[in-house]
């Protein structure tokens, strides 16, 4: 997997970016979490109607 090589390990480094290794039905359940959960924020922040 891309995800385990450690290729990938040394590009995630150098773009100081978190590991996250969630991919398919997964991620996308998570994606779509978080975006309900930042729209109930706007709205409570009055950001959004």
């Amino acid at each position: 997997k891309i995800l385990a090589s450690e290729d990938f390990a040394k590009l995630r480094d150098q773009r100081e970016l978190f590991p996250f290794a969630m991919t398919g039905a997964e991620l996308d359940t998570y994606v779509k979490k978080q975006v309900a959960d930042y729209k109930l924020m706007a709205r409570e922040f009055g950001l959004i109607q």
